[in-house]
């Protein structure tokens, strides 16, 4: 189906295309008699009926989104808005893929100091992101690819008023690419180098640096019948200081212990040693209170697990509308 088609016409793509594969059973022990076929000729060889047979987009697709929200009461109002665009084009031998965000988040707080004051104070804290993103790569064959990464950004909250990094990166796939979809063994290097302008003084005494840094990271998925595991470490660092660096790892568990009992766990963890961008000053208690600044940690984890059972009918696939359930 075409990117931008509605979910009723690819329900009935769908519909259609398990309909003609079912053909070949019925076939088997001989079609019936009550069996119609409407059948339309595409418009040139090869087509495909509701697919033009030549592409005007050159397999690009591309993606806008925005949104907008306003919370108020009597003591706080609060403003958010945010749009985003992305595109993509991937073929076996080539991946381009770019986006773009902006962010804004406004949040005003009255305070009332004298109750027969009908003047009261206000406090308003307002946060910005900005990012611009985007990677290119090439095939090398079932096992190894490279790439080109990119970003720039901006963020009231990490104290950068402008940055910019591009790094060239290899990949190596222990198992060839095709058997993707069942699981994935990735080793992934890349070098390159970053600028960055800061909002105010670092802890460093830096207001703007031109630093290298280099990433390396691993990647396993594997989906079978006893369920699927996801699992990812990376670790980065700093060439100017070998003692800048972070080292993170992330994973989610899915096991199927017997039949309709399945326990999942999902967990990360870092080790933080590359907060550049701090400020200098002292947070504010505002500003730790409303999370308005990324305060200074050696590490971040969170962990959770769950169990799920589901036991009844195996005849459960009736479909029944009724009041939007």
């Amino acid at each position: 189906t075409l990117t931008g088609e509605t979910e009723n016409v690819r329900r009935e793509a769908v519909l259609r295309t398990v309909t003609v594969g079912l053909l070949n059973y019925l076939a088997r022990r001989g079609l019936p008699a009550e069996l119609e076929l409407d059948v339309e000729a595409g418009a040139g060889a090869g087509a495909v009926r509701g697919v033009p047979a030549s592409d005007p987009w050159n397999l690009w697709v591309f993606s806008v989104r925005g949104s907008a929200s306003l919370d108020e009461d009597e003591n706080n109002r609060e403003v958010n808005w945010d749009v985003r665009v992305s595109g993509d084009r991937v073929t076996e031998d080539w991946k381009f893929s770019f986006g773009a965000s902006a962010d804004l988040e406004r949040e005003t707080f009255n305070r009332f100091e004298d109750p027969d004051d009908p003047d009261e104070e206000s406090f308003t804290v307002t946060q910005r992101e900005r990012d611009l993103n985007w990677f290119v790569a090439k095939s090398l064959g079932p096992h190894w690819s490279i790439g080109l990464d990119g970003d720039m950004r901006s963020s009231t909250f990490g104290n950068t008023r402008f940055s910019t990094a591009t790094a060239p990166a290899v990949e190596f796939s222990v198992f060839p690419y095709a058997e993707h979809a069942t699981r994935q063994l990735l080793f992934q290097y890349e070098v390159g180098v970053e600028h960055a302008r800061y909002n105010e003084l670092t802890i460093f005494g830096k207001v703007r640096e031109t630093l290298w840094r280099h990433e390396l990271a691993t990647r396993f998925d594997q989906r079978q019948t006893w369920g699927s595991i996801d699992a990812r470490l990376e670790w980065s660092q700093y060439l100017h200081d070998r003692t800048k660096y972070r080292l993170e790892a992330d994973g989610e568990l899915s096991f199927r212990i017997v039949r309709g009992l399945s326990i999942n766990l999902e967990g990360s963890a870092s080790r933080i040693r590359d907060q550049l961008s701090l400020p200098r000053r002292n947070a504010t208690p505002e500003e730790i209170l409303l999370r308005l600044r990324e305060l200074q940690s050696g590490y971040e984890y969170r962990f959770s697990v769950g169990f799920t059972y589901s036991f009844g009918s195996l005849f459960n696939n009736v479909v029944n509308p009724r009041f939007g359930r």
